[in-house]
């Protein structure tokens, strides 16, 4: 039994300087010192939600695809691992809310955006939703993964003790819209990605009528690639484009 302990206690001791060496290898052995996004053949890997994809990465996808012909990209949902994995250099970048990122890694601010309210456009609330029928409505929500990880919506309306009916759960923000479709029910999403399905789908986008906080994206990568040329590049596309992001996405019509 001792011999067992102490091998595992040798393990975990071992545990980090094994990481170490394994993002050593990663980012200085195997990544080219010099980038040339015109030529370089290369697959980002990017962990992001559909929500970032849409409203970000899929334009920066397609710009690379001219000008970066050669570049690929592997887009991989956020879970419970998700700091692990860049940690270990599974993943190149984390595209995040700010409140999610370690203090410890380079962190760039991206956008930002507000919550939202959606509701089918033929509903009983598609003139407007107050506190009250908030609280009464049927609601569908979003989350993530095997451990059903919630969005930071409806983490803030538990912090909260905010309780409602929930009718309908999809693994993906995208899901949510077509869930409130024909029905009375609403769902909380964020304001870009609303307008982005109201674009596509019978459905009106609400203030929601409890004060939420606000949606502040970021990207983070691991401070071993402070030097990577491709990260570099990779990080001034998602800065070029959250610029160009329209600023007055983020306001309702009166």
């Amino acid at each position: 039994v001792d011999g067992v302990e102490a091998a595992v206690a040798k393990a975990q001791e071992l545990a980090d300087p094994v990481r170490d060496a394994l993002m050593l290898i990663r980012t200085r052995i195997t990544t080219p010192v010099q980038f040339d996004p015109s030529t370089a053949e290369r697959t980002f890997r990017i962990i992001a939600s559909d929500y970032v994809y849409t409203v970000l990465l899929a334009d920066i996808m397609a710009h690379a695809a001219v000008h970066a012909p050669n570049i690929g990209f592997e887009i991989v949902p956020p879970e419970l691992r998700t700091t692990e994995m860049l940690e270990r250099g599974e993943a190149d970048l984390l595209v995040t809310l700010e409140s999610y990122v370690t203090m410890d890694q380079p962190t760039v601010k991206l956008f930002s955006d507000v919550h939202a309210a959606i509701c089918w456009s033929g509903s009983v609330h598609s003139g407007g939703i107050d506190e009250a029928a908030f609280h009464a409505a049927d609601h569908a929500i979003a989350y993530f993964g095997p451990a059903r990880i919630q969005s930071v919506s409806e983490s803030f309306f538990a912090q909260q003790g905010i309780e409602r009916n929930v009718e309908v759960w999809v693994p993906s923000f995208t899901m949510l819209p077509q869930a409130v479709v024909g029905t009375d029910r609403i769902a909380t999403m964020q304001k870009r990605y609303a307008d982005y399905w109201a674009r596509i789908l019978p459905i009106t986008v609400l203030p929601v009528p409890i004060e939420t906080p606000p949606i502040e994206e970021v990207a983070q990568w691991h401070v071993a690639r402070d030097k990577d040329q491709g990260i570099k590049w990779l990080v001034d596309q998602l800065k070029t484009h959250s610029e160009h992001l329209a600023t007055d996405a983020t306001e309702f019509a009166v």
